[in-house]
């Protein structure tokens, strides 16, 4: 026999000897030391091992979006409106002298007067005369009305509710008491008179929509007519109306 530790002049086998098959032919020398004749060689599969890959899935959630819920985002209605909500929370701070003017500005990102304006201006009529405001509100209730159960719009312009004036006297009132505002261009009170008139005879004509559709369409008629005077009362009306 050769001496032990001799590789044989031969391969383990065919393929280029491995670390794998070495070890085991040394072991086989040592099991087998006066023999050439090697056991079986072992087939071995480097590949043998397995990894189980584990997989985390995150789900992110989508934000939530301020305002009023709704069955679907693209029904959601615009009010009450956050954003204008937190303008008026920090005038309201500024005002009480629980924010400096400085921290004020920084926080507002511009002058608590220039924010004011701007917050009364979307409250009331938009900078736009009240006559023409009601003109235009009157002019889009017809269309609605004159339409199947208020789906027609006819010739009225597409509208960002979101931006557009709330012509609300009741909440114009309070902030102009409250936040001091007096401006060249505030509401009289003869002009929110006339916003409150013209809200109450809107809300009337919206209810006929609910009875035309109790009487001539179905549920969901019914329930899209109770919410076009839901939605109209959160944005201009009284907060007791709004509930």
């Amino acid at each position: 026999a050769p001496p032990f530790g001799t590789l044989p002049k031969r391969r383990i086998d065919d393929n280029t000897t491995t670390s794998a098959q070495f070890i085991s032919f040394c072991y086989q020398k040592l099991r087998y030391p006066h023999t050439t004749n090697m056991a079986p060689a072992m087939d071995i599969d480097e590949n043998d091992t397995t990894t189980k890959a584990t997989t985390t899935t995150t789900t992110t959630k989508a934000p939530k979006k301020l305002g009023t819920p709704s069955s679907s985002a693209e029904n959601a209605s615009p009010h009450p409106n956050m954003a204008l909500a937190q303008s008026i929370h920090r005038l309201t701070m500024y005002h009480t002298g629980k924010l400096s003017k400085e921290d004020a500005a920084e926080i507002m990102g511009m002058e608590p007067e220039e924010l004011l304006e701007r917050v009364m201006s979307q409250v009331g009529t938009g900078g736009k005369s009240v006559a023409d405001v009601i003109a235009e509100g009157e002019k889009k209730l017809k269309a609605k009305v004159d339409g199947e159960f208020g789906d027609a719009k006819k010739d009225v312009e597409e509208v960002d509710e979101e931006n557009e004036p709330l012509l609300n006297p009741s909440l114009y009132e309070h902030l102009q008491s409250t936040l001091y505002y007096a401006s060249p261009t505030v509401l009289s009170p003869s002009d929110l008179s006339l916003l409150t008139n013209y809200h109450t005879a809107s809300l009337a004509t919206l209810s006929t929509l609910v009875t035309n559709a109790t009487e001539e369409a179905g549920d969901m008629e019914v329930l899209q007519a109770k919410m076009d005077i839901a939605r109209y009362a959160a944005k201009s009306c009284t907060k007791e109306e709004a509930l």
